[in-house]
């Protein structure tokens, strides 16, 4: 590359003074190639972040703190009213007591939870693109989470991860 080639624009990836002098002083560590990848992602995320406003955002860190309160919510109150397992209750009506409760539990999940986090997915996606990590986390912990009340913790510990990496854009 040429002395002006490598001082123009078309060149340039804006770096803070520290990573920029790393850079520089490693070059076998940072080949060209991996330094374009990395300015392409730059510039497409600048591209999505112009996109969307500021209100926008505020909107979604509000739909985030909602539905991780749903999340909680419904735990607790599903946690509160589980059935009697005490050890004086036939094996058999036990084991039909919880399967129905739990069936019950899956299916109000679905219709009382499941939307509200997958509305959040769908928006946090878009804004910060699906590969992003905190994106990824949530889905996975939202396809298992009606299944137990651990999930279901882990579900709004992903939502509130979103949540704080939303705050800082």
């Amino acid at each position: 590359m040429t002395s002006d080639e490598r001082k123009s624009i078309q060149n340039g990836i804006w770096l803070c003074k520290t990573c920029a002098k790393i850079i520089d002083s490693e070059p076998a560590a940072y080949p060209p190639e991996m330094l374009a990848v990395w300015k392409q992602h730059a510039e497409a995320g600048a591209v999505r972040d112009s996109t969307v406003s500021g209100d926008q955002i505020g909107i979604l860190l509000a739909d985030i703190a909602a539905a991780r309160e749903i999340v909680i919510s419904f735990c607790e109150t599903w946690e509160r009213n589980a059935p009697d397992m005490g050890f004086d209750i036939p094996f058999k009506v036990l084991s039909e007591r919880i399967l129905k409760y739990s069936n019950a539990r899956v299916n109000a999940y679905h219709k009382e939870v499941a939307p509200h986090v997958a509305r959040v997915l769908a928006i946090a996606s878009y804004i910060l693109g699906s590969s992003h990590q905190a994106i990824i986390d949530l889905e996975r912990e939202s396809i298992h989470s009606s299944v137990n009340y651990i999930g279901m913790r882990e579900c709004a510990r992903m939502l509130q991860k979103l949540h704080s990496v939303l705050e800082l854009r």
